[in-house]
């Protein structure tokens, strides 16, 4: 069950674990799908050599996925896309931002005045 010249998939995991902790479980079988030119589930020394060559190859999902609100009732559906597109919005995290650190002062505007 062994073989000396080969890598199996799980092995190439575990690699792939220690060379590069942040990289993704997707990620680790993509790149050894890109590396699996004979299609055989083993790596050979020769496309184990293009490893350094994978590594750097970015991956991305060709088609996004439809978001769940896409088959709503249509009022609901144009709420849904209003809000995601808000969200969504680059500067929406300081806004909310600088809307919790004003509630926070305003907070202790109330506190500090007489009673």
């Amino acid at each position: 069950k062994q073989s000396p010249d080969s890598v199996r998939f799980k092995q190439f995991q575990g690699l792939m674990r220690y060379y590069s902790p942040q990289i993704s479980q997707r990620d680790v079988v993509l790149i050894f799908r890109q590396l699996n030119a004979s299609n055989t589930g083993l790596l050979t020394q020769d496309e184990f050599l293009n490893i350094y060559d994978a590594i750097t190859l970015k991956w991305r999902i060709k088609d996004p996925p439809d978001p769940w609100f896409t088959a709503a009732w249509p009022p609901l559906r144009m709420f849904c896309r209003a809000a995601r597109t808000t969200v969504t919005w680059k500067y929406f995290e300081h806004i909310v931002y600088v809307l919790i650190i004003a509630n926070g002062l305003a907070m202790l505007i109330r506190v500090m005045e007489p009673a």
